[in-house]
């Protein structure tokens, strides 16, 4: 055994002075009287109960004694000696797939951090760090559990994933400097196999099924007046097939532009794309209606910019041809419209503006760019 800190032993001193407290008698004053026969029936009773009362005298300094020497003795601390001398790490992980479950599986980490500082008691130092997109150091090494409680309490899980570099950074740590013992705090939801085997994984949490957005955009559609194509990919970890409703709608004015079912086998999913009609651009989410272990990636907010067509200059002898085809890409959705300006692209027949991005058909005359471009197509 020894102590954490001995110096609080001299406290043992202040025995000596509560014991001799208990020998120090006051004498009574002696005084005349000529009453005797009155005291002779009272000092009768009190030599009889002064041996009991010598005996109660003990026994209260001995339990006096042994409570201050206690009390001397809880402050020097005292430890058992251990094999394991090591100072501790803890790692939680912070990644957003220990929001899930009721209570989330983070809260149950920290509740299995905190029970580890305070199995500890100060008798071992203890680092606090989190791992999600990267490895952090939360406080350095204390013996004091309060502040480390503390720390614990002021750690928050991310919306991002655990991060294959913040685990390479760990086993990196673990590698350089093995006199440290590293506890690992996870849902085991991501790949640990390049960890050291060193460090100890404590799994909190049940598994428990979910589905999420993995992917997920919003575009015009090419020739379509005011119609918008959604791309979605769902993954599912549940072991059969799960039917879900989505709903995509405008997050300004509420209007739900698609509301379907759809039915998500096990695994990441396949790519869907939907179609939307009578769009307008703005802010947009996609919501998955499914009540699972994690509800953050039930949720995609994705943003639609409004159409702006490329502005086309026709520079041609004969521009008929080329003008009504622009018109009619214009007129059906697309990206062109007839326009000028310096940001226009420039239609040429023959001849290659300067300084200018340019389509141009039936080009003449020397240019760099011809000896790139391949054999003459004869139409």
């Amino acid at each position: 055994m020894n102590f954490l800190s001995p110096a609080w032993l001299w406290t043992l001193a202040t025995l000596l002075p509560l014991a001799a407290v208990y020998f120090l008698k006051v004498r009574p004053r002696k005084k005349p009287t000529n009453a005797f026969f009155l005291w002779e029936k009272i000092l009768a009773q009190k030599q009889s109960s002064a041996l009991f009362r010598r005996l109660r005298d003990v026994v209260s300094l001995v339990l006096m004694l042994l409570a201050a020497g206690a009390i001397a003795f809880a402050l020097g601390r005292p430890q058992l000696q251990q094999a394991d001398q090591r100072d501790l790490l803890v790692v939680l992980d912070t990644s957003v797939s220990m929001k899930a479950g009721s209570p989330s599986r983070f809260s149950q980490a920290k509740d299995e951090a905190r029970d580890i500082v305070r199995a500890m008691n100060g008798s071992r130092r203890v680092a606090l760090a989190s791992l999600g997109r990267e490895l952090r150091f939360e406080t350095h090494l204390s013996d004091s559990p309060k502040d480390l409680l503390d720390s614990i309490d002021s750690i928050q899980a991310s919306d991002s994933g655990l991060s294959h570099d913040a685990l390479a950074s760990l086993g990196g740590f673990m590698s350089e400097d093995s006199s440290n013992r590293v506890i690992f705090v996870t849902d085991a939801s991501g790949d640990f196999s390049s960890l050291p085997s060193a460090i100890e994984v404590v799994v909190v949490g049940e598994e428990e099924g979910n589905l999420g957005i993995t992917a997920a955009d919003m575009q015009w559609l090419p020739g379509r007046p005011n119609t918008a194509a959604v791309f979605l990919t769902i993954g599912s970890s549940f072991e059969k097939d799960q039917t879900v409703e989505f709903e995509v709608k405008n997050s300004h004015t509420g209007m739900i532009g698609k509301l379907a079912e759809i039915t998500v086998p096990p695994g990441a999913g396949k790519a869907r794309v939907y179609e939307i009609e009578d769009v307008e651009p703005g802010p947009w989410q996609i919501r998955l209606l499914s009540e699972d272990a994690l509800e953050i990636d039930n949720v995609v907010d994705l943003g639609l910019n409004p159409s702006r067509p490329i502005p086309v200059q026709v520079d041609a002898d004969d521009p008929f041809f080329f003008q009504r085809c622009i018109e009619s890409f214009s007129l059906g959705g697309g990206k062109l419209r007839p326009g000028g300006g310096k940001n226009a692209l420039v239609v040429s027949v023959g001849t290659v503006p300067k300084e200018r991005d340019a389509i141009v058909f039936a080009p003449n005359g020397a240019s760099e760019f011809w000896k790139s471009i391949g054999d003459e197509v004869i139409v």
